[in-house]
């Protein structure tokens, strides 16, 4: 028997014992006092009591956690909304700043002007006995400060500004590194040629200033993409160099203030076959990179081009430039087989015709010179590789060129290279 309330119900025993299912054979209602003195009586063998109670218990914890993280990421959004509001505010003080110190610097060179013709003007009169000591030296005093002010406002309107640029084409395996080596640049500009995978959508990773142009040949290309710059100075970078922090640091400090120089070289190291190289003709091979684009500019020659300076000397930097110019023999040798062509036609072009004795002894000589004098022994395996292919490279660009002198020779319009033949690879 089993009572649960008021309800009392009634089992076979031994009915439930041989197997069959708990099936009551009699029940009836109690009043709760006769339930109670079944139980204190022992009237019955088993008493169960069932109690069912509920009450409030307020906000579930799942409930309670997702409230958590939707406030957590409310916080979270207002905080991106602040940092995306900081770093718009200081785009535009930086533009402003820009935009004001390039005003700054063109209002001090107006004054300076001033002061420099009424100087001129004072030295008439003094010449002629209409003006006085005194007033001469006035328009010194003038003009020395007018100098000063002008040399102040240019230093601060060059401590932010260099601007990067590049050439590309499908150049994907490197342009990453590269941009990434120079991301403390004030602008990037990388200009691609129309590339066939994915170089353009890698590089706007790094800037938006990507365009996409036909190859003219590298130093127009190179040209351009100077041009298209916002700045003067100019920092120009294949897409397999890659410009180190002691590089960069040494850059930056070098235009926090007006440089003495319009030109920089660097020397520049390449790692060939798992070594970087500190010898033969490729080290230090002193690149100018960094120039002021109102003196300097790209010489036009079909290979190894280089940037051009109006007027003065270059100067030197200390730090390497890192070159990571073939991925293996392989690569090598297929970019000394074009590269040598466009060497050939630019001898041919520049009224050079090498001999057959020329082609046969400038090959080994270039092979000790590279090896023996320049030290490519150092570098092991990697050295003597270098050192043979150096020599390879001089040996094929003279026999080229001593196969056009054989040659009728095409008419002026017909000396540019093939399109396809002038693209980086």
């Amino acid at each position: 028997m089993t009572g649960v309330g008021g309800t009392q119900y009634l089992y076979d025993n031994a009915a439930i014992a041989g197997g069959a299912p708990p099936v009551p054979y009699s029940q009836s209602v109690r009043g709760f006092g006769a339930v109670v003195r079944d139980v204190f009586g022992n009237n019955f063998r088993t008493w169960s009591f069932a109690l069912n109670v509920s009450y409030p218990l307020g906000t579930s914890a799942a409930d309670a956690g997702l409230a958590q993280t939707q406030l957590q990421r409310r916080q979270e959004q207002n905080q991106l909304a602040e940092l995306e509001m900081g770093i718009t505010t200081a785009v535009r003080e930086a533009a402003r700043a820009v935009n004001t110190d390039l005003k700054r610097v063109e209002a001090t060179r107006k004054a300076r002007e001033f002061a420099q013709q009424r100087l001129d003007a004072e030295n008439k009169r003094f010449t002629v006995g209409l003006s006085t000591t005194f007033e001469l030296f006035q328009a010194q005093r003038d003009l020395a400060r007018a100098q000063q002010n002008e040399l102040r406002a240019t230093i601060s309107y060059n401590q932010s500004l260099v601007d990067f640029e590049a050439i590309t084409r499908n150049e994907s395996a490197n342009i990453d590194a590269a941009l990434a080596s120079v991301a403390w640049a004030d602008e990037i500009v990388v200009v691609d040629s129309e590339s066939t995978d994915d170089t353009a959508a890698i590089a706007r990773r790094h800037t938006d200033r990507v365009e996409t142009r036909p190859w003219p040949g590298f130093s127009a290309q190179k040209n351009y993409a100077a041009s298209r710059a916002s700045h003067d100075w100019i920092l120009s970078l294949d897409a397999d160099e890659r410009v180190t922090p002691a590089l960069a640091a040494e850059i930056q400090a070098l235009l926090a203030a007006e440089p003495p120089h319009r030109g920089y070289r660097a020397p520049r190291i390449s790692r060939y076959l798992g070594r970087w190289i500190r010898g033969t003709d490729w080290y230090p091979d002193y690149q100018l990179r960094l120039y002021d684009r109102r003196v300097g500019e790209w010489n036009g020659r079909r290979v190894h081009e280089s940037v051009q300076l109006k007027n003065g000397a270059p100067g030197q930097l200390t730090h390497d430039l890192q070159h990571h110019p073939y991925r293996d023999i392989s690569h090598h040798l297929s970019t000394i087989d074009r590269y040598t062509t466009l060497a050939a036609e630019q001898m041919r072009a520049e009224g050079h015709t090498p001999s057959l004795a020329g082609v046969a002894l400038h090959p080994p000589f270039a092979f000790l010179r590279n090896y023996i004098l320049r030290g490519g022994f150092k570098s092991g395996g990697a050295g003597f590789v270098v050192s043979v292919l150096n020599s390879y490279y001089v040996f094929l660009k003279l026999a080229k060129a001593w196969e056009l002198r054989q040659r009728p020779r095409p008419p002026a319009s017909s000396l540019q290279p093939p399109t396809s033949d002038l693209r980086p690879q």
